[in-house]
């Protein structure tokens, strides 16, 4: 080694421990400088984790807010689009009924015009009336397809399934079309099974709203030909019998693209050559009291081909006793005339109802509203009470109630007691028969349902109380209307009423004694002014009658032959109003008013 070179390393190696623990002191600074930031780091990383915690719970709440925001406002914009959708069709199904309501309406509205002009000017009107009342019969049909369709979307229509024949009525709606069939030169043909001719358990008002529309279509679509009504039956297990009813025709047929659309409502084919009267309503009704009576309603057709529609269903079979039918005297029976009081806040709908009532040949007393029915009415005075269920303050249930209650008190009969209301649901006819009646009337009321109602009324026992049996002869409500409703007034205006009949039958008596005509006039004017302020319609039309003879044969024997049928009238109105005053409730029976 050189002696330079060893110099050198002597002195490094004086100054190498030194630098050694330098370097050691540098390690140990170091180290514990980068312990030190280990130890900050893990105390910010401890600060910091409860905060990325959170901060990564609040990034999944918002990202799963986020997307439950997405699925609410897809399920928000598909619920507009059905509510759009919805909407676009109530209005087209308003418009489209409004165009079908409006169609018979014009009619209806149009012809009574005319003939309103044609009667005043003395000419015929029947011709006017015929077809006003074939519009109205129109309406009316249309305004039940389309609550019943209403109800059967809403689930709300039911089934009053009851003893029936399907042969018989089967039979029953050919009859209806057979006149319509033979105007139209068609051969309207009826064919039955014999397993047919049996009792089953079914809705009769249904079935044959299904039959009806089925044959009416094809007598409707058919111009030349036949119709052919089938009905087949077979029996299945459990005693039910399986039938089946086949409406064929020979018509023009439809097309498959208007059979798809065809049991929609509103829908009518596109074919010019079936273009008739009509709203569309009737198959899709048809096919959904099908479904609702567990049947199922099919359609075979081709343009040219005619058209074969199918009804099948299944209907428990029933025993139904036959009644044994002996000669009855009832029958043959003359008329009855019964009192009947109505009660209606409508005028024009009272006022039909009681001209019918008339035209049928009864006695009508009419009210506007419970509580002036409650004081014309008397227990046993009516054999039947026609009220409607709406009335402006008390409801006619409220009014069925105190009547009945009044009944039971007093121990009279039970007179009749029908709801007459344009509200046809079930519950509004449970409601009505819970309230004490006995049954149920649906406006619009035709006369022929009336009188057939009537004629049931009739037959019934112990219709007509003693002291009514020869009916009223005043009207309770114009007393009402003399005496503001008070029953007080009322009844002290009668008790003086009776009294003063005596003394003009006495004063009658006197003049036609004296054989002085002039008095027996007098007498017969007084008469007539009482007669006609109480609607005695009897008493005022014998005094008129009474006057007349006189004055036309001024000598005393005439005037005692004219006046007889007046003083039996006196007589007669005398005894009915002892009658009512005697049968109103005493003071104390209030309580049984308000049941």
């Amino acid at each position: 080694m050189r002696p330079h070179m060893r110099a050198a390393a002597i002195r490094f190696a004086a100054v190498l421990p030194l630098m050694v623990g330098v370097a050691a002191h540098a390690e140990r600074t170091q180290l514990a400088s980068t312990s030190m930031i280990n130890v900050l780091l893990e105390d910010q990383w401890r600060l910091l984790d409860p905060v990325l915690g959170v901060t990564a719970l609040a990034a999944a709440l918002l990202a799963g807010w986020n997307a439950y925001l997405r699925r609410q406002l897809s399920k928000r914009r598909r619920a507009q689009r059905a509510l759009e959708t919805a909407h676009r069709a109530k209005s087209d199904f308003v418009a489209t009924a409004s165009h079908e309501i409006r169609t018979p309406l014009n009619a209806i509205v149009g012809m009574l015009e005319l003939g309103l002009r044609d009667a005043a000017a003395g000419h015929d009107v029947q011709d006017h009336l015929r077809v006003a009342h074939g519009a109205a019969q129109a309406l009316l049909r249309l305004v039940g397809d389309i609550l019943d369709l209403e109800r059967m979307g809403c689930g709300k229509l039911q089934l009053l399934p009851e003893p029936a024949n399907p042969r018989r009525l089967a039979h029953s709606v050919v009859q209806v079309f057979a006149g319509m069939a033979r105007a139209k030169g068609l051969a309207l043909k009826l064919e039955v099974d014999a397993a047919a001719d049996c009792d089953v358990l079914v809705d009769t008002v249904r079935f044959r709203q299904i039959l009806g529309n089925l044959v009416s279509n094809a007598v409707k679509f058919t111009h030349d030909g036949h119709v052919a009504v089938r009905v087949r039956a077979r029996m299945m297990a459990a005693n039910r019998l399986a039938v089946g009813v086949q409406v064929e025709d020979t018509g023009i047929g439809i097309s498959d693209a208007d059979q798809q659309r065809l049991f929609a409502p509103f829908s009518q084919t596109r074919d010019g050559a079936r273009a008739c009267q009509g709203s569309g309503l009737g198959l899709c009704i048809a096919r959904r009291l099908a479904a609702l009576m567990g049947g199922t309603l099919t359609l075979k057709s081709a343009p040219g081909r005619g058209c074969t529609v199918s009804f099948d269903f299944e209907a428990p079979r029933v025993t139904v006793p036959r009644p044994v039918l002996l000669p009855c005297r009832e029958a043959h029976a003359p008329h009855r005339t019964l009192q009947i009081m109505i009660v209606d806040d409508n005028g024009p709908c009272r006022t039909v109802l009681r001209k019918q009532l008339e035209h049928l040949g009864h006695r009508v007393v009419e009210t506007g509203n419970a509580q002036a029915a409650w004081r014309a009415w008397r227990p046993g005075a009516y054999d039947l009470v026609i009220t409607d269920c709406n009335l402006g303050g008390e409801r006619g249930e409220g009014l069925a109630r105190r009547i009945r209650a009044a009944e039971a008190a007093a121990g009279r009969h039970r007179c009749a007691l029908w709801a007459y209301t344009a509200d046809a649901r079930r519950e509004e006819i449970d409601r009505c028969l819970r309230a004490g009646m006995d049954a149920c009337l649906f406006k619009p009321l035709t006369l022929a349902d009336l009188q057939h109602r009537l004629r049931d009324a009739m037959r019934a026992p112990g219709v007509r109380a003693e002291a009514w049996r020869d009916g009223l002869h005043f009207d309770p409500a114009a007393v009402d209307g003399l005496t503001v409703g008070d029953p007080a007034v009322t009844q002290r205006f009668l008790r003086e009423l009776v009294q003063a009949n005596a003394r003009d039958a006495a004063t009658l008596d006197r003049a036609l004694a004296d054989g002085d005509t002039g008095a027996a006039q007098d007498a017969l004017h007084a008469m007539l002014g009482v007669a006609r302020m109480i609607d005695a319609t009897g008493l005022a039309a014998s005094c008129n009658a009474a006057r007349k003879a006189i004055a036309q044969r001024e000598c005393p024997s005439a005037a005692r032959d004219a006046c007889k049928p007046v003083l039996a009238a006196l007589d007669a109105l005398s005894r009915s109003l002892r009658a009512w005053i005697d049968a109103a409730p005493s003071d104390g029976g209030d309580g049984a008013r308000q049941p």
